[in-house]
């Protein structure tokens, strides 16, 4: 599944250079650090509503650019 992989993919690189721990980033998207580091994983499939949630959290400027293989843009933040 292509979606998924690039949202993998952009988890996994998002959450490296989010500067901050995976317990706040799971914090701040209303999930559990256990289910972050499951999807981190990939042991299991997030639904559309988790995405959208982590994208926020991630600072990505359109959720659904989480699912995008390249040309991604994050807020930035001063």
């Amino acid at each position: 599944m292509p979606l998924l992989n690039n949202f993998q993919e952009n988890l996994r690189r998002s959450v490296a250079e989010a500067g901050t721990s995976k317990t706040a980033i799971a914090e701040k998207a209303g999930i559990h650090r256990v289910t972050l580091h499951k999807l981190l994983s990939g042991a299991i499939d997030p639904s559309l509503g988790m995405c959208e949630k982590l994208a926020v959290a991630l600072g990505f400027n359109h959720p659904e650019e989480i699912f995008q293989k390249s040309g991604r843009s994050r807020k930035k933040t001063a």
